[in-house]
């Protein structure tokens, strides 16, 4: 599970100001979804994953099936961040 996926969707914004957004954020992310699909995972269900337009910083409609498995690798700059979704992962690593 690719953090770059749960980018905030911006296209309620012109695209000059979405372009100033700060993308190197917290706030940028959609954390609730994230903690809502590993959870649905946790439970065993396939989750949508959405798919992020990097190029026009919107989430394009169609979305990407993520099937259950044994290991689910949470990998991104803010992966440990939240409390919520740390405290649901059973083995964390770092690397700087």
């Amino acid at each position: 599970m690719s953090l770059d996926s749960y980018y905030l969707d911006l296209s309620h914004l012109e695209p000059a100001e979405r372009a100033q957004r700060n993308f190197d954020a917290p706030d940028a992310l959609d954390h609730a979804m994230l903690l809502e699909h590993l959870e649905a995972l946790r439970r065993r269900e396939t989750v949508l994953r959405p798919v992020y337009d990097f190029a026009q910083h919107t989430r394009l409609s169609r979305r990407e099936p993520v099937a259950v498995s044994e290991t689910v690798v949470v990998e991104g700059l803010f992966a440990l961040y939240w409390k919520p979704i740390r405290e649901l992962l059973d083995f964390k690593v770092f690397i700087t």
